[in-house]
């Protein structure tokens, strides 16, 4: 049951209206309006949409029961147009590998010079564990060195403190000596 003949129905006269089969209560316009720049609400003819999946595809599959305007989209001009797009997409994506194959490069430097450095490093640790296993050796000599002249100097002491014991004695013997020539001679005299 149509409500009103002069009243369309906005969904079928842009495109889809569900209800087009089932009994829609509002005019349904058939004469398709051609005229570029027309003003769909004014116009008593309908202006259908583009079918989006025949205009990019070619194939629809609702076919000629589609309400959507089945239109190809092989002007010159829209291909053109796709090319363009796609060469500037092309364009942006090597720029972006260029991008990212430099940023791999600077990275791969890194861990080269990370590896280098970690390699310096390993050379460095293991020379100072050489330097500290010398210097240990080292003082392990020093210390018996030390030990030695301790020993010497032990000795050398005992030997001073012999010596002066012996003097001490020779000097005691002489001035004993010294005091019996003076009283033999005072008894000889």
């Amino acid at each position: 049951m149509v409500i009103s003949e002069k009243i369309r129905c906005n969904f079928y006269n842009v495109g889809y209206c569900r209800y087009h089969d089932k009994g829609c209560k509002f005019f349904h316009p058939e004469e398709s309006c051609n005229i570029e720049g027309c003003d769909y609400r004014s116009c008593p003819k309908r202006h259908q949409r583009d079918c989006k999946f025949y205009k990019y595809r070619s194939f629809c599959k609702r076919g000629t029961n589609c309400q959507f305007k089945h239109v190809k989209n092989n002007t010159p001009e829209s291909k053109n147009e796709k090319i363009k797009d796609i060469e500037a997409k092309v364009v942006e994506k090597d720029d972006l590998i260029i991008t990212l194959e430099s940023t791999i490069a600077k990275l791969n430097g890194t861990v080269v010079y990370q590896d280098k450095l970690k390699s310096s490093m390993d050379k460095v640790v293991a020379s100072l564990k050489h330097a500290e296993n010398v210097i240990e050796a080292k003082d392990k000599e020093i210390t018996a060195k030390n030990a030695e002249i301790d020993e010497q100097v032990k000795k050398e002491n005992k030997s001073k403190a012999i010596i002066k014991e012996l003097e001490q004695k020779l000097s005691d013997k002489s001035n004993e000596l010294n005091k019996q020539v003076k009283r033999n001679e005072v008894i000889q005299n």
